[in-house]
């Protein structure tokens, strides 16, 4: 693989899906150039040959668990992938295909999965923007964080940042502001459905993590992006 591709995969008690995870990731045809797994105050440790394993006793939340995998990555490029979800055997392979110059976000589509979850749920194809523009992304995230970003770029924004939910998407607005190439990849992430997942968070509290990030935003223009 001509761009080396750092997976990080972040498990807070959800050791049940972990195993399916880390399979569909070493069943790639485009093999990564490492996987890290970042156990984020997990009740159960699991360890996996091939992948490093980053043990955190407390729980410190999604974003720093990333961070924390992003500081020992290597690649070009970092994936996020969340412990429940699935990579199809191709993913790798689409995804770079796409990059041009080397410092474009990719992004994929998803399908809302719930395997064996017994979610009730039904699985759903949900395509991906054929562009992503500032209309799109600063109305709602439209980029899954389990696209390719060039480390290089994420660490020099910052990476994420501290939020209950939706880090992704005000780090993605972070990077659309500085002149970031979003492309779209036409592979898929198998996202699993789950009722208690964090992104179901009941309404009160997303209503208040979009209005927030949207002031920081905003605050983060006036600061930091020249007119």
């Amino acid at each position: 693989m001509k761009y080396k591709v750092s997976v990080i995969v972040t498990c807070h008690n959800l050791e049940t899906y972990l195993e399916e995870c880390i399979n569909s990731i070493k069943a790639q045809v485009e093999y990564p150039y490492e996987i890290i797994l970042v156990h984020d105050g997990c009740q159960k440790f699991v360890t996996f040959g091939g992948v490093d394993t980053i043990l955190i006793d407390k729980n410190v939340g999604v974003a720093q668990a990333r961070m924390k995998g992003v500081r020992v990555a290597t690649g070009h490029y970092i994936l996020f992938v969340d412990a429940d979800d699935v990579l199809p055997p191709l993913f790798l392979t689409e995804m770079v295909a796409k990059i041009k110059h080397g410092d474009e976000i990719i992004y994929p589509a998803s399908v809302l999965w719930s395997s064996w979850g017994n979610s009730g749920m039904k699985n759903v194809y949900c395509g991906s923007p054929e562009k992503i523009t500032w209309k799109l992304l600063s109305y709602q995230n439209y980029v899954l964080v389990t696209s390719l970003i060039p480390r290089k770029l994420f660490l020099d924004l910052g990476g994420f940042r501290e939020y209950p939910l939706f880090e992704d998407w005000e780090f993605f607005q972070r990077a659309f502001l500085h002149k970031t190439k979003f492309i779209r990849s036409s592979t898929y992430l198998q996202y699993r459905q789950r009722t208690e997942s964090r992104n179901r968070q009941i309404g009160e509290i997303r209503k208040q993590v979009t209005e927030k990030i949207k002031k920081d935003i905003e605050e983060y223009r006036k600061n930091h992006i020249k007119p």
